[in-house]
């Protein structure tokens, strides 16, 4: 729990500094660090000198563009390394021995910052650089001659730091590769929602057309009929009637012709609630075994919400037969209610059906609902198997 609320912290702070502040935060630790090392344990007998001090800002100042240019700093930091154990007069050079474990450090700082930010040749190349480089340099820093000890266990820093590079450049790739493919897949998943949406839109709209443009043809029957025996001045308002009608038909073949592409226009009556035993019938015939049950005074709904019932009822047994593993049963309920219906179509398969949750049926089953200021609501029953239900405004006749 402690780690866990340390990795959060420090995740944190990584999240609100840029890569400049967290160099130049680095650079400030391992200060503190260098310099706590400076006047501890045997370093106390022997005060710092301002060259040393000087030294100590000078190894650490290029750490703060290290992310700019990898290669660079470690190469300057080689050079003042060097320059520092091995061609600088007395006084003008750090303690011998003071500043070798910073040195190290921060040359293996570069280095896996090398390996991080730069191709893989160039983290290889600079791990055999700074091998070879360090018991020939930086440990005659120290007193005495490099021991096999020393040269091992700075030859295994090196490999170290060379590998952790690699494997966090690795590792940033497969994650950034990640994001990018579930950024991906959620763009498409939101433009296959629009354009489902679209699609369902306009269907529903060729379809609310298709039951206007019906009753304003019965409309202009019954005007030329009126206008046939009704005496003047009815007649001549009949035949009025009758012109707007036909005027009105025009106009709405002139809209589905823009709706429906190269669709064939049909002007038979939409389907409604009347239909859904044929409908049921279907089902049947399939295999599965369904039945509807109607509750509440049925009443005029209206050509246009009978028609969205029946959309609705249809959408959600295609999904039975289509996603409902192991179902043998449905039954499809119309519940009339004071201004509203209740539709709801349940079935006994595996409740479990990924692919209706975040399928297109639902999506023009949703369409179609808020079409009537309705609301859908899909998932598992309480008693097992999958349920559909819609509740639509419903007042009488559809008004």
């Amino acid at each position: 729990m402690l780690m866990s609320i340390i990795a959060d912290w420090l995740a944190g702070i990584r999240a609100r500094l840029d890569g400049f502040a967290r160099d130049a935060l680095l650079v400030l630790v391992l200060a503190v660090a260098a310099v706590a090392h400076l006047s501890t344990g045997v370093q106390r007998t022997a005060v710092a000198s301002a060259s040393t001090l000087l030294w100590l800002a000078i190894l650490l100042c290029p750490l703060i563009g290290r992310r700019r240019a990898p290669i660079a700093v470690l190469a300057s930091l080689m050079a003042l390394s060097a320059a520092a154990a091995l061609g600088l007069p007395t006084g003008l050079g750090p303690v011998p021995g003071q500043l070798a474990p910073l040195a190290g450090g921060v040359l293996l700082v570069a280095l896996a910052t090398v390996a991080v930010h730069r191709p893989r040749a160039f983290g290889l190349i600079g791990a055999v650089v700074l091998g070879a480089w360090g018991p020939a340099v930086l440990l005659r820093w120290s007193p005495g001659e490099p021991g096999p000890i020393g040269v091992g266990l700075w030859c295994c820093a090196v490999v170290a730091a060379a590998l952790a590079g690699m494997y966090t450049q690795t590792r940033r790739a497969y994650v950034g590769a990640l994001r990018e493919r579930a950024a991906h897949l959620e763009h498409e998943r939101d433009q296959q929602a629009r354009i489902t949406a679209a699609e369902e839109r306009a269907r529903i709209a060729r379809e609310l057309h298709d039951v206007v443009s019906h009753n304003l043809a019965v409309i202009v029957a019954l005007a030329d009929g009126a206008a046939a025996t009704a005496p003047d001045p009815g007649s001549g308002l009949m035949r009025q009637v009758a012109s707007t009608g036909r005027q009105a038909i025009d106009e709405m073949r002139l809209i589905l012709g823009l709706l429906r592409d190269d669709e064939a226009v049909s002007w038979s009556p939409q389907p409604g609630i009347a239909q859904l035993g044929d409908l049921i019938a279907e089902t049947r015939a399939t295999g599965l075994l369904t039945r509807l049950v109607v509750t509440g005074p049925r009443r005029d709904l209206g050509p246009g919400l009978e028609l969205t019932v029946y959309r609705i009822v249809q959408e959600a047994l295609t999904n039975v037969r289509k996603h409902a593993r192991g179902a043998t049963h449905a039954q499809v309920r119309l519940d009339y209610r004071d201004e509203h219906l209740e539709v709801e179509v349940a079935d006994d398969g595996r409740a479990a059906r990924p692919g209706d949750v975040v399928g297109h049926g639902l999506t023009g089953m949703g369409e179609r609902a808020a079409a009537f200021v309705g609301t859908l609501d899909a998932g598992p029953a309480a008693e097992g198997g999958w349920r559909v239900r819609v509740l639509l405004t419903a007042p009488e006749g559809g008004r």
